[in-house]
């Protein structure tokens, strides 16, 4: 007969030529909810710490939060109109130099709300980049499971980082 069995979900995951990009696509997913989630717990918080009122911090916080939600559809139709893998890697570098530069920034609230900006266009951009490259990395009867599980190891990396947030700042 001309019908072909379904692999397992072993075997749809780390066969041999899919072993590599099914441990990259969960380390990315992980570690992208793992800043989201971490971020949208702590970040008030870190502002606070950082000597900024109550006040500003929501504020950042917003910025942070619309310019997510405004930046990942642009970074969606950039992926829409021009197709690249290095789209990603892009919005990770946005997102470790914004990381990098917010504590250099001291107590300007413009120039903090801006790269905090930045840092929600770049991570958002990065997690649904990776939901649009997922399923690509998988033949089609596998891309269901594929991407699925990917989907599950961002949803440790959700748990993860308010945990460990909360583990630094005790």
């Amino acid at each position: 007969s001309g019908t072909q069995a379904k692999p397992g979900v072993f075997a749809t995951l780390f066969d041999r030529t899919r072993v590599r990009q099914t441990l990259l696509l969960w380390v990315a997913f992980l570690c992208s909810a793992l800043m989201l989630h971490l971020l949208l717990n702590w970040m008030p918080s870190l502002m606070v710490s950082k000597g900024f009122t109550k006040p500003q911090a929501f504020l950042i916080q917003v910025v942070f939060n619309l310019s997510a939600a405004a930046g990942s559809v642009a970074v969606a139709w950039l992926m829409q109109v021009r197709p690249s893998r290095w789209l990603l890697p892009c919005c990770y570098a946005g997102l470790a130099a914004a990381l990098l530069v917010i504590p250099a920034l001291g107590q300007d609230l413009g120039l903090v709300a801006a790269t905090a900006g930045v840092l929600g266009t770049c991570l958002i951009g990065a997690q649904f980049t990776l939901y649009g490259l997922a399923p690509s990395y998988y033949e089609t009867m596998a891309r269901g499971t594929g991407t699925g599980a990917s989907v599950a190891a961002s949803r440790l990396g959700s748990a993860l980082g308010p945990f460990l947030a909360g583990q630094l700042l005790s």
